[in-house]
This record gives C-alpha cells, structure tokens and sequence, in this order.
C-alpha cells in the first residue's frame, strides 16, 4: 500500500512564507533574523541554542539541584515549542484568512455592481407595477361585466325590447294561436335573459376578489419597495464596515504590543525558547560530567541533532537513576578533631603560625562510596571566653570513591572554602558556627585540607590556648 500525504511541501510552506512577508512584513519574522525557517525542524531550533558561547561551565558537584533546574527549564522549552507552532499556525491561519477576505470582497463588489442590493428593491417596484396594472384591469373587467349584467334584468330597456322582440318573433310564425304563441315566447326570453343574470353576477362576484387581491398585493408590494430603498443603503453600509474591521484587524498585526503582532511575540518566544534552553543545555552537562566523576556511571548527552523531547527524556532518565540509587543513599554526620588529624608536630606548626594542614582519608568512612559535604559546623576544646574567624580550604584534588568502588581524582580548584565567622567551644548558650552552600555542597572530603584560624580571638586571646579544633561535616553517601 502507497503512502499517501496531503501534508503541505517544505517548497510550498517556502513559497507562503514568502507571500507572507510580501505583503504583511511584520506578520513573520523575516529571513534577516535568527527566527528559525517558518518549517523549521525542532532539531534546527536546539542546533542553533547549543551553539551560543556560555561563558561559564556550571560545576558538576551540585548535579542534583542543577537536574532539577534543568527539568524546570525543559519544560518551559516544551511550552515555548508548543507556542511556537501555535503562533505559527494562527499566523497562517490569519493570512489565508486576510487572503479569502480580499478576494470575497473584490467578488462582492462585482456582485453589488451587478445589482445584488438593488436587486430586490427593483424586483419588488416590478411587483408593484404588476398589481397595479393587474387591478386597473380587474377593475375594467369588473365595470364591464357589472353592465353586462344590468342589461339582462327584466326591468331594463334592453331587457323589455328583447323580450317584446322575442313575442313579435313568435307571432309571425304560421301557427294560428298568435297570442299564446307569443306569450310563450316573451315567457322564455325573460327566462333565458333570468339565467344570463345569473351568470353575470356569478362572474362579477368571481372578478371582484381579484380587484381586491391585487390592490392589497400593491400595498405589500409599495412597502416592500419603501423597505429595499432602506435596505439597500443598509446593505451598503455593512459591507463597509465589514470591509474596514478587516482592515483594522489586518493593521493591528503591525502594532506593538498586539496580540494579533505575530511577528513580535515570535521572536520574544524564540528568545525564552533559546534562553532555557542554553540554561537548560549547561546544565545537563554539568549533570552528566557529575554522573561520570562522582558516580562513575556514563549517561551521553544527546547531541545537536536531538529533539526537545529527547533531552527531557534525557533529564527524566537520570531523575530516574537518583531515585534508584535513594535506595542506598545515607545522610549523616562526622566529626574530626584538628589535633589528632594533623598529629603533635602539625598542630604545633599549626598553632604558631595559623595554618592547620590535615589529610581525612577515604578509611574515615568504611564502605560507603560516592562521600560527599551538604554542611558543615565547627567549634573549640577550649577555656577561652572569645570566638575565632576560621576557614577551611577544601581539598584541590580529591579522592571519590565510585559506586563501583574505583578510586577517582576530582579537580575541585573552584570550590569555596568554609568560612566561619564566630567559633567558640560548644556550650548550650551559644549558636554552633555553620556553614554551606552551593560553592561547597556535593565537593568530595576526601584529600587534603587547610585550615586558617585568626592569631587571637575577638577577646584578644591567644591560639595557644586552644586544645582542640573540631569540624562536624554533613554528608551524604551510598551503601
């Protein structure tokens, strides 16, 4: 069996496209901007997107907030796509519409020329004429037969000789009765005149309601011509204006701000369109360079030929991957003591000259794989009555143990250290210094870490009468 299509040819949504802009410049966007073809493949859309310079890459440790966002911005591009060929159609639809518009109008005015208003006017003045003519000839009919009739009563003159004529008749026959002869003759005359009466009358009474048919038909028909004159103006009127609301909507596609200006809300959709979806892109890539460093699972991107709809399959792919892997997923805390990490000779260094260097190896944790910071708090072992500023510099290079237990090297050289303002030893009566955020949170803890403690606390109390430094870092895991 033939496959048979009655969509429209790329040549001839080409050549509409065309049309278009011939005569409604600001109906489409034209071929000088980046406004996609009016048959663009979505492909060409996101083609176009992929290409734009970012600028900045987002960092991979904060994948799961970054895929999140990325969901949001995808389904935002699948409604600005949806309104894109919404706008598009409407577009279309408006032209073609204009397009019949115009070439009904120019058919009308052939149409009134011809006499399509005037026609009925004209009709019914003809209809009138025809009543009027027809009762004048009723009404003569009607005279003419009322004589007919009278001249065959008995009682008239004519009526009187005719039946005296009729006697004389009889009695020059050769019967020799003359006088009943005559007699006779004379009774059947008036006879005979009696039934042609009778006759006249019946036909007077038959043309009388033709006499009245037609003079009320002139009437209706008078009113109808005294109508169709108004009418006909009418007609007349609403066609213009029919004629001007046409152009006012086809002069509104032109005017900012409109909704019938398909052109501008076009390109402001391919705007948002673009610019989710660059948010969109970026942050898909962060995700998948985060399932490849930190997981050790490779998801590819889809490339510039993909659809829309496969980058949110993508992103709902990997959504899918967390949620399977929440089943192993463990959140909890740790604390490290400065001086035991760094040893005796490192925490002496540290405390004469504020620089605390210490390494947490990948032991600290047992089995658990993929060990990453969500925050951090830090307090003293000290008699001191003041608080110290301290920040810890997480590991440049650290260590991430996969789901599959390999051991990789992650590059964190962009990663914010964990500043803390105001730490003291831990006591009931005192908010514990805290920290965290996105420049932090998802970096592995696995490596080496600097800590910076100011010389004296704000009390003006020496570092050398600290005992102890504790971190307690939130974090989570997998089994």
């Amino acid at each position: 069996m033939s496959d048979i299509s009655c969509g429209l040819a790329v040549e001839d949504l080409d050549s509409i496209a065309k049309k278009i802009r011939e005569k409604f410049p600001s109906l489409l966007p034209g071929e000088d901007t980046d406004y996609p073809a009016f048959h663009a493949p979505e492909a060409q859309l996101i083609e176009r997107a992929i290409q734009v310079n970012l600028g900045a890459s987002l960092s991979c440790f904060a994948m799961e907030q970054l895929l999140e966002e990325a969901a949001v911005l995808v389904s935002r591009c699948a409604q600005a796509r949806e309104l894109k060929l919404d706008l598009e159609a409407k577009a279309l639809d408006f032209w073609l519409e204009v397009e019949s518009l115009e070439a009904q109008e120019l058919v009308r005015r052939r149409q009134i020329a011809a006499g399509e208003f005037s026609l009925s006017g004209h009709t019914s003045r003809l209809e009138a004429e025809l009543h009027d003519t027809s009762e004048q000839s009723f009404s003569e009919a009607l005279k003419l037969k009322r004589i007919a009739e009278s001249i065959r009563g008995t009682g008239s003159r004519l009526g009187q000789e005719r039946v005296q004529l009729s006697g004389s008749v009889a009695s020059l026959s050769a019967y020799t009765n003359f006088a009943a002869v005559r007699k006779a003759a004379e009774e059947l005359a008036e006879n005979t005149l009696s039934c042609e009466l009778i006759s006249a009358q019946a036909d007077t009474f038959s043309t009388n309601p033709s006499v009245v048919f037609h003079s009320k038909m002139k009437e209706v028909a008078d009113s109808r011509v005294k109508y169709e004159l108004v009418n006909e103006a009418a007609k007349g009127d609403l066609f213009e204006i029919e004629v001007s609301a046409r152009k006012k909507r086809a002069a509104f596609a032109v005017q900012p701000g409109v909704g019938l200006n398909y052109r501008e809300r076009m390109l402001e959709n391919q705007a948002l369109f673009e610019r989710d979806f660059i948010s969109a892109y970026s942050r898909a890539v962060a995700v998948r360079e985060g399932f490849e460093s930190i997981l050790g699972i490779s998801v590819p991107i889809p490339g510039p030929a993909a659809s829309l709809s496969d980058f949110i399959v993508w992103i709902r792919e990997r959504t899918e991957d967390l949620a399977s892997l929440s089943g192993r997923e463990i959140v909890t805390s740790i604390s490290f003591s400065l001086r035991t990490l760094c040893g005796a000779q490192g925490w002496q260094e540290g405390v004469a000259t504020g620089s605390f260097i210490f390494n947490v190896p990948a032991s600290q944790f047992g089995d658990l794989k993929c060990v990453r910071i969500r925050g951090a708090r830090s307090f003293l072992k000290t008699n001191a009555v003041g608080s110290w500023c301290l920040n810890y510099n997480l590991p440049t290079s650290a260590e991430i143990i996969q789901l599959d237990g390999k051991s990789k090297i992650l590059s964190q050289d962009n990663s914010a250290c964990l500043w803390f303002g105001s730490v003291t030893s831990r006591r009931p009566d005192h908010r514990e210094a805290s920290c965290g955020g996105r420049s932090v949170v998802g970096r592995s803890v696995i490596g080496q870490w600097t800590a910076l403690v100011a010389s004296q606390s704000d009390e003006g109390e020496p570092l050398s009468v600290i005992d102890d430094i504790k971190i307690e870092l939130d974090i989570i895991a997998y089994r």
